[in-house]
């Protein structure tokens, strides 16, 4: 029986993020249409931007199996777990609150600002000092994360 090895590579990372942040720009664009040409609010395009969060929670696993580490050392992966939790506390109030689901579209475009800035920032690897293996910098990090994607709402 032959073992299946995936190789974890900075290629298949990226393409993962690229495909993600496509995603997102179909089901954003299609959520602004849909609303101006309609005066309601599409699903679809809201199941399309899960989709994408989704996508971009695999690359983010991704990056984080093949690293080590968890994405708040460089650049890229703290615009990378910005995207991620502004997203994700997005798609949680779009889901719940449906009086708020039209002026939610008017962020849409801020996350195309971070998707851009991500694209362009330089995705390799960093080096995870000792004095960051503490609990305290995911504490840290995931309150930071609740309270930006707050802050943005």
């Amino acid at each position: 029986m032959k073992s299946f090895i995936v190789e974890l590579s900075l290629t298949n990372e990226i393409n993962l993020t690229w495909l993600a942040e496509l995603i997102l720009i179909i089901g954003s664009l299609w959520s602004i249409c849909y609303a101006l040409i309609f005066k309601r609010n599409s699903l679809l395009g809201s199941a399309i931007i899960t989709l994408g969060w989704t996508i971009l929670t695999m690359a983010i696993a991704y990056r984080w199996l093949r690293l080590g580490h968890g994405p708040f050392i460089s650049m890229y992966e703290i615009l990378l777990s910005n995207l991620w939790s502004l997203l994700l506390v997005w798609l949680g109030v779009y889901w719940i609150n449906k009086t708020l689901r039209t002026v939610l579209l008017f962020l849409l475009p801020l996350f195309f600002l971070f998707m851009g800035w991500l694209l362009v920032s330089h995705p390799g690897e960093v080096f995870f000092p000792p004095t960051y293996q503490t609990l305290w910098l995911y504490v840290h990090v995931a309150l930071g994360k609740l309270f930006f994607g707050s802050l943005m709402i």
